[in-house]
This record gives structure tokens, C-alpha cells and sequence, in this order.
């Protein structure tokens, strides 16, 4: 009566285990969608944070040569200005009298332009330092393209190597569910014992989980 009741419980384990197994399964419903090599490259340029911050620094680089170069030209401030002398003022009672000048419209205009005729080089060695800094500002652009690159491939090969042990993973998860299904039939038909029916299980379980591992990855 104990192996009756000991095989009726096994015989059901294993009826259970495909359902089990499926429940587990979660439906990949955040797939991302998948690019080229190039396009992947391409959007991480274009969109990585060190990637704009180099941009960032050359154009900033590039404003200051022209800053430097403006500073050799003279400086010139042009004003106008316009006053009307019209209204109310008090009169000697302290009365509000109405007053009308002459010219009750008086204009000024103003021209002041300087130069540094003199400044020990100053100005070139300006210009000079900031066309450098452009260079560099450049050079750690292009860096930055191809740091960028780097990881961006290093990445997708690792993520197309995950998929094709995922792809193994499955197979080998299907090879292990068929040989789970004959031995349920043959443990039925009492061709081979219990045992063998619970190492296929264990089979069908190793292969779910390293299938959900390499997903997971």
C-alpha cells in the first residue's frame, strides 16, 4: 500500500511539473527593440552623457578664441540721450506755474572708442592659449566617441552571447521535456523505476532555470 500510494504521488509531481514550469514563465512584455550595431553606436554618441558633455566643452573652447580675438580690435561705445525741458515748475508764491523752454528739446550724442596699443604680447598669447584648448577640447571629444563605441559593443556582443546560450538553454530545456514525457509514459507502463522519471525531472528544472538566467542576464 506504501508504494502505491508513494508512486500515485510521484506520477502526479511529474503530471504537475509542465504546468508548474509554464506558470513560472514570464512573458518578456519589455522587450527592447532591437537595433544595429551602427544605430546603437550612433544613438550613444549622439546621446551620452560624456558625449555632450565634450561637445559642451569644444563649444565652449570655440567661444573663447573668439573672445580672445575681439579683445585686439578697439573698443567703441557710442550714447545718445534727448532731454525736455517742458512742464510745471513752482513760482516765487510756491505755485505751480506752466513752464515752456525755448528749446524745450534738448539732444546729446557721444562717441568714445580705445585701444591697448601696448600689452607685452598679451592679447597673441591669449589667442594662442585658447586655440589650444580647442585642440584639446577636440581630442577629448574624439575620445569620448570612441570610449563610447567601445562600451557600446562590448555590451551588445555580450547581450548577442547571452541570447545564444538562452537559445541553447531552451533546447537543450525541450530535449530534457521529451525525455521527461517518455519516461512518464514508461513509468506508467513500468519499463524503468521512479528514479529515472525524477532524474528527468530534475533534467527539465536545470534546464528552466539556467534558461531564465541567461534572460535574466
Amino acid at each position: 500500500m506504501s508504494s502505491s500510494s508513494t508512486f500515485l504521488r510521484a506520477t502526479i509531481a511529474l503530471l504537475a511539473l509542465p504546468a508548474a514550469l509554464a506558470a513560472q514563465a514570464v512573458p518578456d512584455t519589455l522587450a527592447a527593440r532591437p537595433i544595429a550595431l551602427r544605430d546603437a553606436v550612433a544613438l550613444a554618441e549622439q546621446n551620452g552623457l560624456a558625449a555632450i558633455q565634450a561637445r559642451g566643452q569644444t563649444r565652449s573652447a570655440e567661444s573663447g578664441v573668439r573672445a580672445a580675438k575681439g579683445a585686439l580690435f578697439p573698443s567703441a561705445t557710442i550714447s545718445l540721450g534727448q532731454v525736455n525741458q517742458s512742464g510745471e515748475r513752482l513760482d516765487a508764491q510756491g505755485r505751480l506755474v506752466p513752464y515752456l523752454a525755448t528749446q524745450p528739446w534738448t539732444y546729446s550724442t557721444g562717441l568714445n572708442s580705445s585701444i591697448n596699443l601696448f600689452d607685452g604680447g598679451r592679447r597673441w598669447n591669449e589667442v594662442k592659449r585658447t586655440k589650444y584648448d580647442v585642440g584639446a577640447a577636440e581630442a577629448n571629444e574624439v575620445s569620448q566617441k570612441y570610449s563610447l563605441a567601445l562600451q557600446v559593443k562590448t555590451q551588445y556582443y555580450a547581450i548577442l552571447a547571452a541570447r545564444e546560450a538562452e537559445s541553447a538553454a531552451k533546447t537543450q530545456l525541450q530535449q530534457a521535456d521529451e525525455q521527461l514525457k517518455t519516461s512518464i509514459v514508461r513509468t506508467r507502463a513500468g519499463v524503468v523505476t521512479l528514479s529515472d522519471s525524477l532524474r528527468s525531472v530534475i533534467a527539465v528544472g536545470d534546464g528552466a532555470e539556467g534558461g531564465v538566467d541567461h534572460r535574466d542576464q
